[in-house]
């Protein structure tokens, strides 16, 4: 709070009682959201959180690669804030279906909405809907034990899979595909989907890019992580490593480090080794889909890049087609948010319409992390963004602007009576996530795993004994 602002216990105005807030959502947004909300001195508040899933984080535990467990870490500052008297979780529960977002706006003084980004972006070429070409959001979802798409029909007899995109999630999707199952073995994987990696006859993954290798959008150590599994050569097919930058811009840090590991890659690709093989087609974009019961190939068409207002920007070079075989394909060219009701929504950008947080026309209600600016960042980039959220619910606060904040005097300590019957019996509470969260340890320690996960909520109840 800065020094011209009134210190509401002191003003003796709304901003003296105690306030209560539902964050919608329990992954990074939503915890940095609920971490800026107790750490503010306005008022005294608590803080509940609703998540569709029986278990809390969001992305940290259905999104992030098994074979990354330091990153997953972060869960440690959000179970600390799990544990806070003051904050409440309610899983299994869906905002919309189970309690309407109108009711809920009632019952808190300010409602936040972390839901992430849900859906997918589609690339629009013929083809894109003939079974075998998922989105890497999917694939994603069902390697980590997401309900949503435990039954994916990933068909892993094919020896070739392409990949359109080659952002960090690109790299996730080939690394698990390359990887080797006894690797896998040892990390919280799904267990469906590890069977079906051991069985997996995939032996080249392509990766297309529109544009150049200074264009890629990972990161380096996710490059050097996937190019470095063993057994697996890496080709480049590409001429020049250097096209569409500038002299000023190939000697920036990042993209020079890049560079220079795309160039080792070429000269050392004439000595290829294993029997696994992994190919970056640069300049390519996807023309076709091919196959009528199910993807046999894809067509793509050559690209140039020509330079717009400082973009290198990728045009089709025409009769430039040319096509690879492949049985699968991933699309992984970004998550969409999804329209919430009838909240105003950013259908080109996938974000529903506000103003640092503010949602458009709807006083009280506010977004943070993707559904609010994107499906773009890491996991940290969700820190600063839920901090202006808060910022400006709390400044709103203070210009009267949030009608929920006049007659929110205690925590509501009965949200429980607002749900029927049956949502009462499926519900979780934050107490329960801790003897889950406890048991998947415990499986994992005794099988030689990071743990071993629940997938269906049917499982997680059965365990709880509550079916």
């Amino acid at each position: 709070m800065s020094e011209e602002q009134t210190d509401f216990r002191e003003s003796g105005d709304s901003g003296s009682r105690s306030q209560s807030f539902a964050v919608v959502g329990s992954g990074p947004a939503a915890f940095y959201a609920v971490e800026a909300l107790l750490g503010q001195s306005d008022f005294d508040c608590h803080v509940d959180i609703f998540d569709k899933r029986f278990a809390p984080f969001g992305l940290v535990r259905f999104g992030v690669a098994p074979d990354h467990p330091k990153i997953k870490s972060v869960t440690k500052r959000f179970t600390s804030l799990l544990k806070d008297e003051r904050v409440r979780f309610f899983g299994n529960i869906e905002i919309g279906r189970d309690l309407s977002l109108e009711r809920l706006r009632e019952e808190y003084t300010a409602v936040i909405l972390a839901v992430g980004a849900p859906g997918d972006f589609k690339l629009g070429v013929t083809g894109e809907d003939v079974p075998g070409v998922f989105s890497a959001r999917e694939f994603v979802g069902w390697f980590n034990c997401d309900e949503e798409n435990a039954a994916l029909p990933v068909d892993l007899s094919t020896e070739s899979v392409a990949i359109i995109g080659v952002g960090n999630v690109a790299m996730d999707v080939a690394r698990i595909l390359l990887r080797s199952p006894e690797e896998l073995a040892r990390t919280d994987i799904a267990d469906h989907a590890l069977d079906a990696l051991k069985g997996s006859k995939v032996k080249q993954v392509h990766l297309i890019a529109r544009r150049g290798p200074g264009q890629v959008a990972c990161t380096l150590p996710e490059l050097k992580e996937l190019c470095g599994i063993e057994g697996v050569s890496t080709h480049l097919h590409v001429e020049d490593i250097r096209v569409g930058l500038s002299p000023e811009e190939q000697e920036k840090k990042d993209t020079k480090k890049i560079l220079e590991f795309f160039e080792d890659i070429k000269q050392s690709q004439d000595s290829p080794s294993g029997d696994k093989a992994l190919h970056f087609h640069f300049l390519s974009s996807p023309a076709e889909f091919l196959g009528s019961e199910k993807l046999e190939s894809l067509k793509l068409h050559r690209n140039q890049l020509r330079i717009v207002d400082d973009w290198a920007k990728a045009e089709m070079i025409p009769d430039s087609e040319f096509s690879i075989p492949c049985g699968l394909a991933f699309r992984a060219i970004r998550y969409k948010g999804v329209p919430f009701g009838d909240l105003p929504f950013d259908e080109g950008r996938g974000v529903i319409t506000n103003s640092q947080g503010a949602v458009e026309g709807c006083p009280g209600l506010y977004v943070a992390g993707w559904i609010k600016r994107g499906a773009t960042g890491v996991i940290g980039t969700n820190k600063p963004d839920a901090k202006e959220t808060v910022a400006t619910l709390l400044s709103d606060i203070q210009a009267g602007k949030v009608p929920g904040a006049s007659h929110s005097e205690t925590a509501p300590s009965s949200i429980e009576s607002l749900f029927d019957a049956s949502c009462r019996a499926r519900l979780l509470t934050k107490e329960d996530w801790f003897r889950i969260d406890e048991e998947e340890m415990r499986k994992g320690e005794s099988d030689g795993r990071t743990r071993v996960r629940f997938v269906f909520p049917e499982e997680v109840l059965s365990f709880l004994g509550r079916t």
